[in-house]
């Protein structure tokens, strides 16, 4: 209610002011007056005024409490019930507003899902021609290029999707099967599904793991995650015999899987924005391939999959991603 009063405070005031005028008139006038009927005076002067101030909070005392409420949808507040000439013109403008912004907000939704679609058709149209191409160059593995167009074709198809991903995000997010699944596994898979890309770069991998771990998680997002951090951890590692360890254990009765690379490492001022949609840091302005989208997909997986990631890095030394699994 204090809504109410702020806004009647003002006719407090200008009763006062009108009594206190009332008041020193009379008494100018003839002081035995105001000795003899203070009393009934102010009674005449107050309580018409308040009566006033109590018609008005009964007639919009619900208005102003509604305007103090924090609605969690819009609507709400066209359910008033109280009618006066000040609820009824806030309610018809509030109305014709909430209006145009659902009218509006409906066109934007609809723009966005033209978008999202087109590009779903896009990366499909693509990923055609992407097919037919990779079955010529594997029918051509004689040839010396065979190698490298292979690798830039996986280069491409990864590309692809991850503006697919990106693209459809909410909806991939509602894609997860969570089951048990052994981590050793799946970093034993990724690195052979990556060996091509190893031996181009001269990198060697190597996992390292206590024992077998297995953890609820689902098996297919998690192995986009490593993957992920593995052609980035790449990315970012040059010379010969450095290699990139995935690690596997357990601490504090959490198991967890680290990616360790001995790359260029990431500015102590770039770590705190590393998982941001687009965001490249210094590292970016260097190595042109940087787009920014894949630790921001791989942040919101481990968020849906409630894995936490931890990022720890260091100058010309190298960067360690670790994945951290509730149990």
């Amino acid at each position: 209610m204090r809504l109410f009063f702020k806004i009647y405070s003002p006719f407090v005031l200008i009763y006062v002011i009108q009594f206190l005028l009332l008041y020193y008139t009379l008494r100018y006038l003839d002081e035995r007056i105001i000795r003899e009927n203070i009393l009934y005076i102010f009674l005449v002067s107050v309580f018409p005024f308040a009566m006033f101030l109590l018609v008005r909070l009964g007639m919009e005392g619900s208005f102003y409490r509604r305007l103090e409420k924090e609605w969690e949808q819009g609507d709400e507040f066209l359910g008033i019930q109280n009618r006066t000439p000040l609820t009824d013109a806030v309610k018809k403008a509030f109305s014709k507003q909430h209006r145009l912004l659902r009218l509006a907000s409906q066109e934007e939704l609809k723009q966005k899902q033209e978008h999202i679609d087109f590009i779903y058709h896009w990366v499909h149209q693509l990923k055609t021609p992407l097919s037919a191409l990779k079955l010529t160059v594997q029918a051509e593995e004689a040839l010396e290029s065979a190698d490298d167009m292979q690798e830039e074709i996986d280069r491409i198809e990864h590309s692809l999707n991850m503006v697919l991903y990106l693209s459809r995000i909410k909806s991939f997010l509602n894609d997860f099967y969570v089951e048990q699944v052994s981590l050793n596994q799946i970093a034993r898979e990724t690195v052979n599904e990556m060996k091509r890309l190893f031996i181009r770069k001269e990198i060697f991998p190597v996992i390292e793991a206590e024992e077998e771990f297995t953890v609820p998680t689902d098996r297919k997002w998690l192995k986009f995650v490593l993957f992920q951090l593995l052609t980035n951890a790449i990315r970012y590692t040059s010379g010969e015999s450095k290699r990139i360890k995935i690690q596997i254990g357990q601490r504090h009765r959490e198991v967890y899987l680290s990616v360790i690379d001995q790359g260029v490492g990431i500015a102590p001022e770039d770590i705190p924005r590393v998982f941001d949609l687009y965001f490249t840091g210094k590292n970016g302005r260097v190595f042109g391939e940087s787009t920014g989208i894949g630790l921001f997909l791989v942040k919101k997986i481990c968020d849906e999959l409630t894995h936490d990631l931890q990022v720890q890095s260091e100058l010309n030394q190298g960067t360690q991603v670790m994945i951290i699994f509730q149990q």
